[in-house]
């Protein structure tokens, strides 16, 4: 039975379905479909994922658009999609194991009341969907991919002379492939396409045909700058040119050739001054000219335009000027002024794009910078900056500080230009400051140890490279403690058989001391006084609850407030190892898991499902973090772990789940020969494997077990002389088969 599709959204449906006739009453429009079957080397395939797009074409290309809906095939493989009519595009995917099948048809052009039928099948070797468009002075093929392809093979003949010649093998590609050709001459070409694989070459494509007609797209972006001394014009390079032509007008009158170029960019030089314009050709290989590209104007009068982007920066004891660089100039000229509108003097010349300046007094200060070209010639200035120059940088912005315990923290911004910061300190009330530090331009903190525990207030300054002081900042308030801070972010974990706890370093702390209590409020004993890192691992003397504080102390006999309690619940038994994940690897399975600390070794449990008894299958190191295992056949498996430590067992760990797709490959390269008195066989090994079995039979259907061998040889004595038939087959240590070789035969004549 079909699957039936239907695209057609809440919204498309009404305008679609619901228009106008010419008495405007509400007519209906008729949708078509796009039905076929998927296979699979020719059998019906179902959940083939189908994708379909509206499709856009334009310019010799076709554009896909947002994706309209997805769906499967139908159990039979078959499809019926439902459309409006238009032009589509539908893309099959689907995932055989390890292969992931793709191939997409198009365009699909679907007409009212009417159907297309389009059948694929997943594995066909041909490629498919071949199309040929004559664009920008060559050829351009796009087609599907064709299953298992590795590369292709490109071919191309004169129209209707059915004389294809190779003209090119293409390297692998997935999905939709595209290739450029150049035909020898302007003409009419079929074009086909064939894959080629470890089994040779497919059967080709569809045939496409082209009419080339060495059509070559213009020139892009052409830009034209005048440099004073000449007219710089650049375009978008065409990979198809081998040349252009630029041409030029003045005003009004007639385009003239100038140039013909290589390159994409072309230096002109008027012979005098006037507005031009200008536009350029692309030239192909076939001689054919593109049409002109865009006209691009220029008002060539001698002289460059003015500096932009003109910016001002106050360094406190000297004004930075920068701005961006103008096409042929050679320098710049600075001009100062007291009054925006005022006459403005020109106070040097600068070879670079920035100046610094320091003003003659503390004023209000205009900037304006012109441009001088190779000609000498000044262009008009550009735009005024202004800045109110006082000598001075403005104080540090975002001043804070933070109670250290023994000590105050401050920190700010960093102010550019800076010489130096300067800190003050109130110590009633933020009535009077006092200088108590100073900090380099690129240390923008301090620390500061108050004479006594209380409240205090912070203000910085700025000073320049100059030792010229600015305003004070906005002040800060700390309250100092003068003592050692206790620890915070106190933690403790439960491990199994100890606890492990940390917390966060105190600032001036030597050490600290360890305390436990078995209730929130209770008496608190010490169970370490000196612990000279912020990690700590105890073993209670019994399973139970448990709540842990810690103090910190330094070598001048300072010692904190108690922190704040952590609670454990301490279990006094080893915990089991976590599975975090459980892999196929084809001939074996792979348990990954979290190695537990302090534990001796790790027991790995199995069963065939999820509530079925889970046996023990191995014992291996607790240092360890995976563990291989070879199930004898495919199938589900389920493993749970148990720790193993001062002769105790964990509980079991959350299990994990696998599919075992148990899969050993048959061994290659099988030979034997007669060695004299026995027969001597070699094989290439196998990964995976841990043994082989020697089979042996007078005939290829009737072999039987002789030897199991670890290695890849054997010898082999039968009882009399005769032609014998040999094939091998791989196992794994849990005992999975690979598939039997092909039988070989060996004449042996002891």
């Amino acid at each position: 039975m079909n699957r039936r599709i239907c695209l057609l959204a809440v919204a498309a449906a009404f305008s679609a379905l619901i228009g106008c006739s010419d008495n405007k009453k509400p007519t209906a429009v008729q949708t078509g479909y796009i039905s076929g079957t998927v296979t699979i080397d020719g059998v019906g395939v179902p959940g083939v994922t189908i994708t379909v797009y509206n499709l856009v074409e334009g310019g010799g290309t076709a554009k896909m658009e947002n994706p309209l809906n997805e769906a499967g095939s139908a159990a039979d493989g078959d499809f019926y999609i439902t459309v409006l009519p238009g032009t589509y595009r539908i893309e099959f995917d689907y995932r055989q194991e390890y292969d992931a099948l793709h191939t997409a048809r198009y365009p699909l052009n679907v007409v009212p009341e009417s159907g297309i039928t389009v059948n694929v099948d997943l594995k066909d070797p041909i490629p498919a969907n071949l199309i040929v468009a004559d664009r920008n002075a060559a050829v351009v093929l796009t087609w599907e991919h064709a299953y298992a392809a590795q590369g292709y093979n490109i071919y191309r003949s004169p129209a209707s002379e059915d004389n294809y010649q190779l003209i090119d093998s293409y390297g692998y590609g997935f999905g939709t492939l595209t290739y450029f050709d150049r035909p020898p001459e302007v003409a009419v070409y079929d074009y086909r396409v064939t894959g080629v694989s470890s089994d040779g070459e497919s059967d080709p494509s569809n045939i496409a045909q082209v009419s080339f007609t060495a059509t070559i797209d213009p020139p892009a972006n052409l830009t034209s700058v005048d440099r004073a001394v000449d007219v710089y014009l650049q375009w978008q390079r065409n990979p198809n040119a081998t040349g252009y032509k630029v041409y030029r007008r003045s005003g009004s009158g007639s385009w003239n050739e100038i140039a013909t170029r290589s390159a994409n960019d072309y230096a002109d030089i008027p012979q005098s001054y006037a507005v031009y314009d200008y536009y350029v050709v692309a030239i192909s290989d076939y001689g054919t000219e593109s049409q002109p590209s865009n006209i691009a104007s220029v008002d060539f009068d001698g002289l460059c335009d003015p500096p932009s982007n003109l910016t001002l920066v106050d360094r406190g004891s000297v004004v930075y000027l920068t701005w961006t660089d103008q096409a042929g100039g050679i320098c710049y000229k600075i001009y100062r002024s007291l009054q925006p509108d005022d006459d403005y003097a020109r106070i040097d010349t600068s070879l670079e794009r920035s100046y610094s300046d320091r003003p003659p007094a503390y004023n209000t200060f205009y900037y304006r910078v012109s441009t001088v070209g190779l000609n000498g010639l000044e262009s008009t200035p550009s735009n005024a900056v202004s800045v109110h120059y006082d000598g001075r940088l403005e104080p540090p912005a975002g001043v804070s500080g933070h109670d250290m315990g023994l000590y105050v923290y401050l920190s700010w911004d960093l102010v550019p230009w800076a010489g130096a910061y300067i800190i003050y300190r109130s110590d009633d009330g933020g009535e009077t400051y006092h200088q108590v530090g100073r900090a380099s331009s690129t240390s923008p903190h301090f620390m500061d140890t108050p004479p006594t525990p209380g409240q205090y207030y912070y203000r910085v300054s700025t000073e320049t490279i100059e030792g010229v002081e600015g305003s004070l900042s906005f002040p800060v308030s700390i309250q100092f403690s003068a003592n050692l801070l206790p620890p915070s972010m106190i933690v403790a974990t439960d491990y199994g058989l100890y606890v492990s706890m940390r917390w966060e370093n105190v600032s001036g702390a030597t050490g600290y001391s360890v305390f436990r209590a078995p209730s929130p409020n209770g008496d608190y004993i010490e169970v370490e006084d000196s612990v000279y890192s912020v990690e700590f691992t105890d073993s209670p003397p019994s399973a139970g609850h448990y709540y842990y504080r810690v103090q910190a102390f330094d070598n001048q006999n300072h010692r904190s407030q108690m922190s704040d309690y952590a609670y454990v619940y301490y279990s006094d038994m080893p915990r089991p190892p976590s599975i975090y994940s459980v892999s196929d690897d084809i001939y074996r399975t792979v348990v990954y898991y979290y190695p537990m600390a302090y534990i001796d070794s790790v027991i790995i449990y199995r069963s065939n499902s999820i509530d079925g008894d889970f046996l023990p299958r191995d014992t291996i190191p607790g240092e360890y973090n995976y563990y291989y295992d070879y199930p004898p056949t495919a199938g589900h498996y389920f493993y749970k772990l148990r720790g193993f430590a001062e002769n105790r067992l964990s509980d079991f760990s959350d299990y994990g789940h696998v599919y075992f797709t148990g899969r050993l490959d048959a061994p290659q390269n099988l030979t034997g020969y007669d060695a004299g008195n026995y027969v001597r066989l070699a094989w290439s090994l196998v990964n995976g494997a841990s043994s082989y079995d020697v089979y042996r039979g007078n005939t290829p259907d009737d072999l039987i077990l002789v030897v199991t061998v670890y290695t890849d040889t054997a010898t082999d004595t039968p009882d009399q002389a005769g032609t014998y038939y040999y094939a091998v087959v791989a196992r794994t240590v849990g005992g999975l088969e690979s598939p039997m070789t092909s039988p070989i035969a060996v004449d042996f004549t002891p």
